[in-house]
């Protein structure tokens, strides 16, 4: 995975590339719940609360193999800023 930050004020760009083994294996070893950040009171909230990892890593596994190159994120702003996450 890139990420790609691009900005007028740095002199720098930053340039960051993760491998897809690193973020799995983060994934996985991470206690990560989404419980703490959805309303209890609201009635459509349960399909957050049911995080499922695996699915998740199977998913980024599936991107990896046959979408290799796939921009997930391009911004472009006015200001000079520039993002893009890619796979």
């Amino acid at each position: 995975m890139k990420i790609v930050v691009k900005t007028d004020d740095l002199k720098r760009n930053i340039n960051i590339n993760l491998p897809m083994c690193m973020i799995t294996t983060i994934l996985r070893f991470t206690n990560i719940s989404s419980s703490k950040y959805v309303d209890k009171n609201k009635i459509n909230s349960n399909f957050l609360t049911e995080f499922n990892k695996e699915n998740l890593i199977k998913g980024l596994k599936y991107l990896r193999k046959n979408h290799k190159g796939l921009i997930l994120v391009e911004v472009d702003s006015p200001n000079g800023e520039y993002v893009k996450i890619q796979i």
